[in-house]
């Protein structure tokens, strides 16, 4: 019993886990200023509806394009050096937003973009993961998901801030330098773990996990009406005439410092089977505000009520993704699930945008042809509750 009681949690903080966790603040943050940025940058060009979808979306096609390479990368090489490089990429591609004047332009540089971080996201997860104790798991994705959750506070309002100030030009330079941020931190950071690299093979089996491909299928279906939703809310608001869009993101992100460690605690007591679907009903809810929002009040309560959606549940099928790997697959689990959010950030915003062109041309109003958009988007969301409850028996089996 006297050795019982001097039992010690283990805990998730050490010097390595919280340096990526503000590595991902640094990335995140100039990822959430290009993400309010670039569509109303597209849209203040000319383009319509469509367009701003295809481009906003464009980052996720050579994502999904790198993964097959870079994930059999995470496990054979030196992860530091593969972070480092994906961040310059990173920095480089958001300062040449600054000299786009065309569409294609933007498109080009989205595909430069992409690449950089479908490797450096997935990298920093994974490298969080291995620096975890195995019973912290759920708690700590979740907790690690918190930078994120800090700076889509702060990206969207300093993103729309440094335009109205400084136009688009100095804005996308900004965010460059706030990327070189996260650069220098992980020029200093110690790479976790001691298991032995495995070869670099371009193998099915290294490239992805097949424990987390559920989790990332799930992951998709949720990614494609968020991020819709992150691509066209503002310009929604501003066609209804609503000021202040900017509290929607800060709202929404502030929220989840809340919701994220409580529900990744919970998960960890009771279960992801049990935690899970409440966060897709909160979801489907957030989303039917949204589709009633008339007013900047009714923005934030969608914003507060998805915190306790999207914004909780990924993160928990994320680390679902970890525990349903072996340990030394870790690089590949986390390339698995972020292909889905690819596959979400490709499909979400071209869909949405193109549904908004065809309520458009059939003679919708462009207030009613978002509506009908944002409204369509509970389908991918009603169909995720279906997958996962016919598959959570054997999703539920950890690696060991």
């Amino acid at each position: 019993m006297g050795s019982a009681g001097k039992h010690k949690e283990p805990s998730i903080w050490n010097m390595t886990f919280i340096i990526l966790m503000m590595i991902s603040f640094f990335q995140t943050m100039g990822q959430m200023m290009m993400n309010v940025l670039i569509p109303l940058y597209v849209y203040d060009i000319g383009a319509p509806a469509q367009i701003v979808g295809m481009t906003v979306g464009a980052f996720a096609i050579s994502a999904i394009l790198v993964r097959p390479f870079i994930g059999p990368a995470f496990d054979a090489f030196n992860k530091k050096m593969i972070l480092i490089i994906s961040l310059l990429v990173i920095a480089v591609s958001t300062f040449l937003y600054s000299v786009a004047t065309t569409v294609t332009a933007i498109f080009v540089i989205r595909l430069l973009h992409g690449a950089g971080l479908a490797t450096s996201a997935a990298l920093a997860q994974a490298m969080a993961a291995d620096a975890l104790p195995i019973q912290k798991m759920n708690s700590g994705i979740s907790i690690f998901g918190l930078a994120l959750a800090i700076s889509q506070a702060i990206g969207p309002l300093v993103g729309l801030a440094l335009l109205d100030f400084f136009g688009f030009q100095w804005a996308f330079r900004i965010s460059a330098f706030v990327i070189v941020g996260g650069l220098i931190l992980a020029c200093v950071i110690k790479e976790p773990g001691d298991h032995a690299r495995k070869p670099y093979q371009l193998k099915l089996d290294r490239m992805f996990s097949k424990g987390a491909v559920i989790p990332a299928l799930l992951i998709a279906l949720l990614s494609i009406p968020f991020s819709c939703i992150n691509a066209f809310v503002v310009i929604y608001g501003n066609l209804l005439g609503v000021e202040g869009m900017g509290a929607y993101f800060a709202v929404y992100a502030g929220c989840l410092l809340a919701t994220r460690p409580l529900f990744g605690s919970l998960s960890d007591k009771y279960g992801v089977q049990r935690i899970i679907p409440i966060g897709l009903c909160f979801f489907v809810a957030s989303i039917l505000v949204l589709t009633l929002a008339s007013s900047l009040s009714l923005f934030l309560l969608a914003a507060v009520i998805g915190a306790c959606g999207y914004g909780a549940v990924i993160p928990l099928l994320q680390s679902l993704g970890f525990l349903c790997s072996p340990y030394d697959a870790r690089g590949a689990a986390s390339n698995t699930t972020f292909f889905g959010l690819d596959a979400g950030n490709l499909v979400g915003p071209t869909i949405g945008g193109m549904m908004v062109s065809l309520f458009v041309a059939s003679g919708a109003s462009e207030v009613q042809s978002y509506n009908g958009m944002f409204f369509v988007l509970i389908m991918p969301v009603l169909i995720a509750f279906i997958v996962f409850l016919m598959a959570r028996k054997t999703i539920m089996k950890p690696t060991e």
